[in-house]
């Protein structure tokens, strides 16, 4: 074949398996909550209320927005726990939390070694923000359209509905005219 048709070996599929977990930002993770993904889902199915396929699609992409902005704040909170109980070993102090401890945080982004990491975890806020945004946006404005045709349509349909009965009120008064003469 001249192209792949893919891993062969177990080891080979398992470690094709996991390429979506390259940094670690765009799936659920094994050791996440499940449960509390398809509640948060659920919630926002009730919220939405959507109808249709690409609502149902856009309510989807809302959640894992959501989901990724929840992420990287873990992330962000362990990123800072881990740098400031390192800092406290070298010390020597212990590593209970201390009110002192912000300022300890606020030294740690300054750090040339966490640069990249903040640098990667701000990008990929950024972009989870960015992506909730847009599809709650696109589904606002597409659930507004859709309320507005569908009220458009009922508007229609009882001015048919008048149009039909002054037509059956036309033609019993003719009836009864052409009966009196």
């Amino acid at each position: 074949a001249l192209k792949s048709t893919g891993p062969k070996t177990e080891d080979g599929k398992a470690r094709a398996a996991r390429n979506s977990l390259k940094h670690g930002l765009t799936c659920l993770h094994p050791h996440e909550d499940d449960i509390e993904y398809q509640e948060l889902r659920a919630r926002c199915l009730t919220d939405w209320q959507p109808v249709g396929q690409r609502e149902f699609m856009l309510v989807d992409l809302i959640v894992d927005g959501y989901w990724r902005i929840f992420r990287a704040n873990r992330y962000e909170t362990a990123l800072l726990d881990l740098e400031m109980r390192e800092a406290k070993q070298r010390a020597g102090v212990s590593t209970d939390p201390h009110p002192g401890d912000d300022e300890g945080i606020a030294q740690t982004f300054g750090l040339e070694q966490w640069e990249q990491s903040w640098r990667t975890l701000d990008r990929y806020q950024a972009r989870a923000t960015s992506k909730y945004l847009r599809a709650e946006e696109q589904l606002r404005r597409h659930q507004t359209v859709r309320k507005r045709e569908a009220r458009a349509q009922q508007h229609q349909q009882t001015e048919q509905e008048k149009a039909a009965d002054l037509q059956r009120t036309a033609d019993d008064m003719r009836i009864i005219a052409e009966r009196v003469t």
